[in-house]
């Protein structure tokens, strides 16, 4: 029997109130009818499904409506990092290397957008629901992500980006400009 700390919290409030209001067969009753619902709603969670990668971490994850669960890998040895994409009972559907490591991953009907961590610059890829790349987006030199993606209802992805102009003299970075696009 596993007693969740909620179960718990109820079962001593009835005890605690089956003393308070005294002693009689309704009371009695309500007592041993909240230890039965406490003793039966109790329960552990088990896993429905495990995935298992030797040498990697994940970076992130995220799920579309179908329950694919898109998870990105890296790897700190010679592995590559990689897109992988898990269906609603746990079975790897397929699994992509990676030239890069992406912190964003936003999944839409007809496919998964990866585009690089905040403050980093990199290209934004779109992979179609079988693991294919469609399309790749690189940003100007000297930019940087500045916001997490945004999916659109109709499947485009919005993202804002900042360009560092070049030093100007002793004063350092003028202030960045900020630019919203949508792919």
């Amino acid at each position: 029997m596993d007693v969740t700390p909620l179960n718990l919290r109820i079962f001593i409030g009835r005890i605690v109130h089956f003393i308070m209001k005294g002693t009689n067969m309704k009371n009695l009753l309500a007592l041993l009818v909240g230890i039965v619902l406490t003793v039966s709603c109790a329960s552990a969670q088990t896993e429905l499904w495990r995935i298992w990668r030797p040498a990697g971490a994940v970076e992130t994850m995220a799920q579309d409506n179908q329950g694919n669960t898109y998870i990105c890998t890296y790897s700190p040895t010679a592995d590559p990092d990689s897109l992988i994409q898990v269906g609603p009972d746990g079975t790897v559907l397929w699994q992509v290397a990676l030239a890069t490591r992406f912190h964003n991953v936003r999944p839409t009907a007809n496919g998964v957008y990866l585009s690089p961590p905040l403050s980093l610059t990199g290209p934004v890829y779109y992979y179609d629901t079988n693991g294919n790349l469609l399309w790749s987006f690189s940003f100007p030199e000297r930019s940087m992500f500045v916001s997490y993606p945004v999916v659109t209802p109709d499947g485009g992805i919005v993202l804002a980006y900042s360009t560092s102009p070049p030093p100007v003299g002793d004063v350092g970075f003028p202030p960045l400009d900020a630019t919203i696009v949508k792919l």
